[in-house]
């Protein structure tokens, strides 16, 4: 147990004292949340203290809340791999006993009738077999691009289909058909499409929203798919901030690699695919970069150095028990740094949506303005 379980309660009040802008401000919960953020990783790191960091951190991410999900994540089981390997032993047994009933009905005048009964229910079997192994491939295939979209659309309400089809380098014509798939199996379960498979909201309130502004939305969304097909080259500031964020999301998956420890590499996957989640929003929206200045300047740069200290005790030959202490106290903290990450995440896109709204009002307004 940390230094810091046992708080005086005067401490703990004025942290949550420290929060009330955060939750009073929604527009500048991104940029305070994220400098907050930020803060208490340098600070616990510069003071020894670790399990202080996951301490404060719970205490900021309870404050910032979270929003309703509208994208679930299928729960992996072995349905798919017990049909393939099933079905492949069936097809080789049935093609053992499709030679004896062929040799039955070409050799044989008597076992002739059998032979031809036989070779129909081995050919037989063996397409059915054959057919549902490609269905149980297609939908493992299917799975693995559905974790991708997943990634995505977990934190968002709305998205361009071919900014979607983009970010999982993947066809439009193929996306759309994995979206429609993930309704039906209420992996998304309040899907809709709008603008001729255009635009993809995942919840039914958004598109009651789009249903009752519909024309302004479509105007907009009109103007949004013409500015990207003019967005063919990054400007020099975005190439430079991309080119530092894969720096970044390098550096995490360069310190995955050095630890062992499978459950630190999984927080480690979590937090790189958040982090990249970020940089790819701003690289399809490059007006977007204005948000990330706490997190380049800030937030990434103090999280390295968390981890960073936790792979040069690791590194350690001989470990003392404030060494072991630390470490585990660092693994602790991951899960409320990405936490954290991920509700700035959804902040981030909070902002954006309001953008949305607030152009969406302006549309109608100048619409108004032309009799439309």
């Amino acid at each position: 147990m940390g230094m810091f379980d046992f708080l005086p309660f005067f401490w703990e009040k004025g942290v949550k004292d420290s929060l009330e802008e955060i939750v009073d401000s929604p527009i500048e919960t991104y940029i305070d949340g994220a400098e907050r953020a930020a803060d208490i990783i340098s600070e616990g790191i510069d003071r020894g203290d670790i399990s202080g960091i996951s301490y404060e951190l719970g205490l900021l991410n309870s404050a910032l809340g979270g929003r309703e999900q509208f994208v679930f994540l299928f729960y992996v089981n072995f349905g798919t791999k017990v049909t393939i390997i099933i079905s492949a032993l069936l097809s080789l047994g049935f093609l053992f006993f499709l030679r004896i009933f062929l040799w039955m009905s070409k050799y044989s005048e008597e076992l002739n009738v059998n032979g031809a009964t036989g070779l129909t229910v081995c050919v037989a079997v063996i397409v059915i077999n054959i057919l549902l192994i490609l269905r149980a491939l297609s939908e493992s295939r299917f799975l693995k691009r559905y974790k991708k979209y997943y990634k995505v659309l977990k934190y968002k309400k709305t998205e361009l289909i071919d900014d979607l089809a983009e970010n999982v380098s993947l066809s439009h014509k193929v996306v759309c058909g994995d979206l429609k798939k993930a309704i039906k199996y209420n992996l998304i379960p309040h899907g809709h499409f709008v603008k001729d498979n255009s635009v993809f909201m995942v919840s039914n309130a958004t598109y009651d929203e789009y249903m009752s502004q519909k024309a302004e939305y479509d105007k907009y969304y009109d103007k949004l798919l013409e500015d990207r097909k003019r967005m063919d080259e990054r400007t020099p500031e975005i190439e430079e901030l991309m080119k530092r964020g894969k720096e970044y999301i390098a550096s995490i998956h360069d310190i995955n690699d050095i630890i062992k420890d499978q459950d630190i590499s999984d927080k480690l996957d979590r937090m790189e695919d958040v982090v990249a989640a970020i940089f790819q929003e701003v690289d399809i929206d490059p007006s977007q970069a204005r948000n990330l200045g706490m997190f380049m300047d800030y937030y990434l740069p103090t999280t390295k150095k968390l981890l960073e200290t936790y792979v040069d005790m690791d590194i350690k030959k001989v470990k003392g028990e404030n060494i072991r202490k630390t470490q585990a106290e660092i693994v602790d903290a991951l899960d409320n740094i990405n936490e954290s990450f991920e509700t700035l995440l959804e902040r981030f896109y909070d902002e954006k949506e309001m953008d949305i709204s607030s152009d969406i009002a302006a549309m109608g307004a100048m619409m108004k303005q032309e009799g439309l």
